[in-house]
């Protein structure tokens, strides 16, 4: 790639709207879950819970490998150790009850899938606020730096969907070329 290709562009309305929507919705599916976790736990799961929980475990390296890069430094290894503890405590529950879904392998599943639906979620409104180009997991490291007075986060380019849409938003304002 030539240096001007590897140009974050700067996120813009499209970009922004997206990110408040993802965010938004990941915050609600928390905001949702959370008063009913014991119930949860205790196997009232439905559908759309099981999704949220899956896409946890898929974001769960995202969330820790470009969300914590100063403190982890981890590569794809959080899905692998999540799926992996996972599966461990599933272990142990078809030890104490003869069922691999129970109560501890229910909690696990939800403690992971609202931690990072949590932090996913505010970063996502938190980056379309701030309009940062890039990942939205680098806004927050992004304002500790700017209250430490240390300047501004590097930024990454977006491992998902964002960076292709602030790309095409540029081109149609003419920030960049399509090359």
């Amino acid at each position: 790639m030539s240096p001007s290709s590897d140009k974050i562009p700067p996120a813009s309305i499209i970009g922004r709207i997206g990110k408040v929507l993802v965010g938004s919705f990941q915050i609600w599916g928390v905001v949702s879950i959370a008063p009913h976790f014991l119930d949860l736990r205790d196997g009232d799961w439905r559908t759309g819970l099981w999704i949220f929980v899956a896409l946890a475990f898929y974001l769960v390296s995202f969330n820790v490998r470009l969300g914590f890069h100063r403190v982890l430094v981890v590569g794809n290894a959080p899905a692998g150790v999540a799926l992996l503890l996972g599966a461990g405590l599933a272990g142990v529950q078809w030890l104490q009850t003869e069922a691999f879904w129970g109560t501890t392998v229910a909690t696990y599943a939800l403690v992971l899938a609202i931690a990072v639906h949590a932090h996913m979620g505010v970063c996502h409104v938190l980056a379309a606020v701030i309009g940062i180009p890039g990942c939205e997991m680098r806004v927050i490291p992004h304002l500790i730096s700017r209250l430490r007075g240390k300047g501004a986060e590097s930024f990454h380019l977006c491992p998902g969907m964002w960076t292709p849409i602030d790309r095409w938003e540029a081109r149609l304002r003419g920030l960049e070329t399509a090359g």
